[in-house]
Formats: structure tokens, C-alpha cells, sequence
């Protein structure tokens, strides 16, 4: 489908390919722009053995998706490849959207799920300028009715979810919106990788990889996968927010394990790292093993409340390692880093250069609720606790700084030891010449004020009317008169002399 001009659906219209028996068609669209509302969609699905369609969208300009079909976020608008049924083996079909700038609001999606025994299609999305997720249905909660970019493997599927990757140079998740490459089934969860410059999460948006219950289902057996945020500038994570009309949430990058799979991996690469007001950067596991944190920034900002945390709720399971490599971590304002295991061995702490305001480092805790009491108790924490033993904090040895300062003297230096007792012997060369240039110098110590090098006296000629002593000139074998000091003539020329006896 090419279209010269803009596209829009609303009202739950919509474009789609189902394969009920056999693979479904393929959908392209070429069009100038798309916007999708009111529970309208573009979509390909597989309903038994078939595989579903790919589904492929060049848009020149904007795609806006906006709203759902019902208040609570069912039959939200947006994109979707799918298999539809538990009993359908067929996968789902590659989603790939490439545009100039993309916008989710009001629980819109695009989604890429498998149910059943297919495994999902992945889902790539590209957009020139920038890609903005915003807000929820009016009666979301944190299950669903949330904007966002997603996939899946849904409940009683048994394969593994789609991949997703996202690539943009502005990307901004906020007011209770998600990305996430989740299972809450069998099977693994996808990867999830954000190729960016900027990335902003902020007033409760959240960037997820891992495995999560559904409503009225069983605990998901699957793992999660790795999450990978690349950004060229910049990671924000900022603040708190509402999904719908009362359920609080932070804003958070996470890899979780709900059930009894085990926790994603963190992957994060940037020159700046901000967590502030709130903000988490996260792993945890309900019961097996925690998930990695890998940071790599120069510098890493943890400001009013901003966290580092892996944490295993229970089981033997040994919690999350933390390495940041980079320059330095700057925590202030009860913000801090935490490896727990509740049953088990904390994991291990592996950080740069550390500034903490009031740091605490490996104050024992028991649960919890004593981990809870960490995050609020006004000073920075970095805590690797364990039931059975805790991790290794590991900070970089600045031993070879401390106290290596020199104190210089503050008695100023005594100039006679500077003037040579003995004399030099001549030879037979050309007369030589020393000029002084100046009075500059060095301060006695850092911020001392200047001092003159050397003595400057005042000549003082003689009076018309006065005789002046013979003198003869100076010869080879005569005494030496040392100067006394450099005097300034009138003419402005300094001298090396001695005080008239």
C-alpha cells in the first residue's frame, strides 16, 4: 500500500493480515504520514500454524498514535504482529517502522507478542529526528493501559519473546510510559537494545527487560534477557509518577524476574549518567539469581535519591553484581548502591573513583525492610549484604594521595645564602654582560603575594659643586668589590653596585 498523502484511522479502523491456516500476507505501507486513534491499528497475526506477516511502514513525515478503544487500555491504537492463540504454533511476523518522528500518548502501542508455541517476531523501530512516549489509558494500571513500545511472550507461550531495538537520536519515555521486551511465559524474554544519543525516563517512565506475572496467570518460568541502553550523550532517570489515577511509580531502567526464571542483565554505555529525584537503576529476582548491572560512563550522578540496586527477595540465590567503570560516581542526598540477598550471598560492588555525601559502606541489614530503611535514611549507602555472606565492595586505591601534600615554609628565604663566597676564574675571552630585565618572580607559596627578586636601591648623583673621588679602572690582580645591590639610574637602566663609603 502506497500512499501519497496521510493515512488516518480512527474509530477502531483498521489494516490487517490474519493467517488462519498457512502464513499470512505481508502488509507494507508507504506514506507521508500516520496517525492512528481511538483504538484504530495496523496489524498481522497468526491464528494456528501459519507464521504471521511481516509488517514493514515508511513514513516521510510523523506517525502518531494515540488512545485505545476503552478507558481502561483495551484495544489500544497502534501497530501490532502477533500470534493470537494459545494452540496456534505459527511465529509472530518482523514489525519495522521507519520515520521522522514517532509519538505514543493515551495508551497507544506497538507491540510484537507470541502465545502458543510461536515465537515472536521481532520489532525495529527508526525515527530520524526523535520518539516521544507520553502517559496512559485514563484507568490504566501497572499491568496495562500504558503507552509504549513492546514485545512479548505472552501467557502459555513456550518460545522465546522478539527482539526489540530502537534507534533515534532524541528518545523520551514519560508520564507512566514503557518500553519493554518481556515473558510472562515458558519462554525467554527478548533483548532489547536503545541505540541513542539522548535518553530521558522521567515522571514515571519505565524501561523494562524480564519476566512479569500476568493477571490471573501463573508465575512465568521464562528468564529475562539483556537490556542494552547505548547513548552517544546522555541517561536521565528522573522522578516519580501515576499510571492511571492512583498507582505510584518510579521512574526506572530494570531487569526483573517475577517468577522463577532469572533476572535480565543492565547494560548501559554513556559519557553521562544521571538517576536523580527518585529515579532507580535496577535489577531484582523474587527467587533465583540476581540481575548484572554493567555501567559504562565517565561520569555517573546519583543525586536526591537516586539508586544503583540489585536485590534477590528470596531463595539461595546470590544478588546482582554492580560494575561501573568510568571516571567517578557522585552520590548525594540519600542516594545509593545496593547488592541484597535476602537467603543468599550479596553480590559484589565494583566501582571508580566514589564522592558519597555521609557515605555508609556495608552496614549490616537483615531484609527487606532493612534495605528499605537504606533508601531513606538521608545519607549515601554502598551495601553488598547478605544472610549468608556479604559481596565484595571494591573502590580504587587512593592510598598514594593521602597526606602526600608538602607544607611549604612560610619564612622567607634568606638572600645572603644565595651570594657565592668564592670567586670565578677568568680566561681569556670576550668581556661578558648581565642584564636584569625586571623584578619578576616567584611567590613565596601559593597565594602569597609577589616579592621582588632582588634588593633595587635608589642612585643618588652628585651635586654640581662636589668632587668626586679618582678612581682608576678596575685591573687584573685588583680586589674584588662585590655589588651590594642593583640600583635604578635615572635614565631608567638598573646597575649592579655598592654604597658610596
Amino acid at each position: 500500500m502506497q500512499i501519497d498523502d496521510a493515512i488516518e484511522l480512527t474509530n477502531f479502523s483498521g489494516i490487517a493480515s490474519d493467517a488462519e491456516s498457512g502464513n499470512g500476507s505481508d502488509i507494507v505501507v508507504i506514506a507521508d504520514c500516520l496517525r492512528a486513534s481511538e483504538g484504530s491499528f495496523i496489524a498481522s497475526g497468526a491464528f494456528a500454524d501459519g507464521d504471521a506477516g511481516d509488517l514493514t511502514l515508511k513514513i516521510a513525515d510523523d506517525v502518531i498514535l494515540l488512545g485505545s478503544g476503552f478507558a481502561n487500555g483495551d484495544n489500544p491504537s497502534g501497530l501490532f504482529t502477533q500470534v493470537e492463540e494459545d494452540f496456534a504454533t505459527g511465529s509472530g511476523g518482523q514489525l519495522t517502522l521507519t520515520t521522522r518522528q514517532l509519538t505514543l500518548s493515551a495508551g497507544a502501542q506497538i507491540s510484537a507478542a507470541a502465545r502458543g508455541d510461536g515465537a515472536g517476531g521481532n520489532a525495529t523501530i527508526t525515527a530520524k529526528n526523535s520518539i516521544l512516549l507520553q502517559g496512559t489509558a485514563p484507568e490504566a494500571t501497572p499491568i496495562g493501559g500504558s503507552s509504549g513500545i513492546f514485545t512479548s511472550a505472552e501467557p502459555g507461550s513456550t518460545q522465546a519473546g522478539g527482539n526489540l531495538v530502537i534507534n533515534t537520536p532524541e528518545l523520551t519515555v514519560e508520564d507512566g510510559a514503557k518500553i519493554s521486551a518481556d515473558t510472562l511465559g515458558a519462554g525467554p524474554a527478548g533483548t532489547a537494545t536503545l541505540n541513542v544519543d539522548r535518553l530521558v525516563i522521567r515522571d514515571g517512565g519505565l524501561v523494562r527487560s524480564g519476566s512479569i506475572q500476568g493477571e490471573g496467570f501463573p508465575l512465568p518460568t521464562g528468564s529475562g534477557n539483556t537490556l542494552t541502553v547505548i547513548a552517544a550523550e546522555s541517561i536521565e532517570v528522573s522522578g516519580t509518577g501515576i499510571i492511571g489515577q492512583d498507582f505510584p511509580v518510579d521512574s526506572e531502567i530494570v531487569a526483573a524476574a517475577e517468577g522463577t526464571g532469572d533476572a535480565g542483565r543492565l547494560d548501559l554505555r554513556t559519557p553521562l549518567l544521571i538517576i536523580r529525584d527518585g529515579g532507580n537503576v535496577r535489577t531484582n529476582s523474587a527467587q533465583t539469581s540476581g540481575g548484572q548491572i554493567g555501567i559504562q560512563a565517565d561520569l555517573v550522578q546519583l543525586l536526591d535519591d537516586g539508586d544503583i540496586i540489585t536485590s534477590v527477595d528470596q531463595g539461595g540465590g546470590t544478588g546482582g553484581n554492580i560494575v561501573v567503570a568510568g571516571n567517578s560516581v557522585v552520590a548525594t542526598g540519600d542516594s545509593d548502591i545496593l547488592a541484597f540477598a535476602r537467603e543468599g550471598t550479596g553480590g559484589n560492588i565494583t566501582l571508580p573513583a566514589f564522592f558519597g555525601d555521609g557515605l555508609q559502606a556495608n552496614e549490616p541489614i537483615a531484609d527487606l525492610d532493612a534495605l528499605r530503611d537504606l533508601d531513606g535514611n538521608g545519607r549515601v549507602d554502598v551495601n553488598a549484604t547478605g544472610q549468608l555472606a556479604s559481596g565484595e565492595i571494591t573502590f580504587p586505591d587512593v592510598s598514594f594521595i593521602e597526606n602526600s601534600l608538602t607544607e611549604l615554609p612560610e619564612a622567607p628565604i634568606d638572600t645572603e645564602t644565595l651570594v657565592a663566597s668564592s670567586c670565578i676564574a677568568p680566561v681569556a675571552q670576550g668581556s661578558g654582560r648581565l642584564i636584569v630585565t625586571g623584578a619578576d618572580s616567584i611567590p613565596q607559596q601559593p597565594g602569597s603575594a609577589d616579592i621582588a627578586a632582588i634588593p633595587t636601591g635608589t642612585v643618588r648623583t652628585l651635586s654640581e659643586d662636589s668632587a668626586a673621588d679618582e678612581s682608576t679602572s678596575w685591573e687584573i690582580g685588583d680586589p674584588i668589590a662585590e655589588p651590594q645591590a642593583v640600583y635604578q639610574l635615572t635614565d631608567g637602566r638598573r646597575v649592579l653596585s655598592q654604597q658610596c663609603s
